[in-house]
């Protein structure tokens, strides 16, 4: 008896007793569904925090390292300016660099008719708007001239909305004080539910204008972007070895070292998943067990059938193959099952939004193997037992 017709008798046996086959089934299934879901979840989840965190895979973000000394005088480096007008045309000749991006932050009193807040205050300059990609939900993007002549124009997020202006009422057009100079709001940045959700609860101005307002010509934050991924470890290494040898400071400038964050959060997220799908993959095993249990059931009752096919001269290898290939039949059967709705539940979370999640083919593709070794494996007891029969007993068996 060849291959096709012990898969064709596989699937006669499954028909016949479709409701215990499918729930014989069952454990495979959830188990199966269960790694696919956690698997793209933690695939997702990982994109997630690499494209909130790291950003831009052209981009260097350079820091200001504060010295021990600095810090023991409870030195804040992300509200101090090191950065200022000469930094940057000296960055700007580096080769490979295409943009220096340049923000500045401190902190102030804002006031809309007596409501008042101390609110983080940030100065953008027009490549930081244009990298940043800054979404407005309503209102206008500032202009070449805006950045050019430092008007007093600003944008503010939902939470500063919500904290100064009255329920319904639309700021775009409103006049705010910032330490005591007005300032026209221009646009309204749009609302980032996001996990990672940044830049919240600040105004944004043009950087001459908040230059103005805080009396300040230096820069707090500076990005470069380059034109070459490949040139982000030298373009970053001549930077900071620029700003050391002209800076006068017991600190240290450095590149933020966003390949080895990426990597350590792969490495966590890889854990999670594996640790979380090796829970779900119990399921697999008690899954198995119930089809080795089902399978000893079938040869009980089909002791006649096996005695019958070895009195017209069927061999144990054909008995033994034949039992095996049910078996594995069925954990293949309830594997794909599994994959289908694995797939359907992170087609669903990936809808909604709730995470980036992404079905892996290597990963479909593992747990059908899986699924068929399970079959195997469970199955070859029950399979064995059929090969031993006597045939004579068999027959004989009531």
């Amino acid at each position: 008896m060849n291959l096709t017709e012990n898969l064709l008798m596989a699937i006669t046996s499954l028909k016949t007793n479709k409701l215990r086959s499918f729930l014989s089934m069952i454990g495979i299934i959830i188990g199966v569904s269960s790694v696919i879901v956690v698997m793209s979840i933690g695939r997702g989840g990982e994109k997630l925090i690499t494209d909130n965190l790291i950003g831009s895979a052209s981009t260097i973000d350079i820091i200001y390292q504060p010295s021990e000394d600095e810090m023991g005088e409870e030195y804040f480096s992300q509200t101090q300016s090191h950065f200022d007008e000469t930094d940057i045309d000296m960055l700007e000749k580096i080769p490979h660099v295409i943009n220096v991006i340049t923000s500045s932050t401190d902190s102030t009193t804002i006031n809309y008719k007596g409501r008042m807040d101390m609110l983080p205050v940030k100065g953008i300059n027009q490549t930081y708007l244009a990298s940043k990609d800054i979404q407005l939900d309503s209102g206008s993007h500032f202009s070449a001239i805006d950045f050019v002549q430092g008007r007093r124009i600003g944008y503010i997020d939902y939470s500063i909305k919500e904290k100064l202006f009255e329920q319904g009422t639309n700021p775009i057009g409103e006049v705010i004080r910032v330490n005591g100079q007005p300032i026209e709001i221009v646009g309204l940045i749009e609302k980032s539910d996001g996990l990672f959700a940044s830049d919240n609860n600040q105004v944004v101005l043009p950087a001459k204008t908040w230059k103005n307002i805080f009396n300040n010509e230096e820069f707090t934050e500076l990005s470069l972007q380059v034109d070459n991924v490949n040139q982000i470890s030298i373009v970053g290494n001549h930077a900071t070895t620029l700003l050391n040898d002209t800076h006068n400071v017991n600190g240290t400038f450095e590149i933020i070292n966003l390949e080895r964050i990426s990597d350590g959060i792969s490495s966590i997220t890889r854990i999670l998943s594996l640790v979380v799908s090796s829970i779900a993959g119990i399921s697999l095993l008690v899954g198995g067990i119930g089809i080795m249990n089902i399978m000893l059931v079938s040869v009980t009752e089909r002791t006649k059938e096996i005695g019958l096919r070895k009195a017209i001269g069927a061999s144990r290898t054909q008995i033994l193959t034949q039992f095996l290939i049910e078996s594995v039949a069925i954990t293949l059967i309830g594997g794909s099952i599994g994959v289908l709705v694995g797939w359907g539940i992170t087609s669903i979370i990936s809808v909604l939004g709730i995470l980036p999640a992404a079905v892996s083919w290597v990963t479909v593709t593992v747990l059908l193997i899986l699924s068929m070794f399970i079959g195997i494996l469970f199955g070859i007891v029950p399979a064995a037992k059929a090969s031993k029969l006597n045939p004579i007993e068999a027959l004989r068996y009531e």
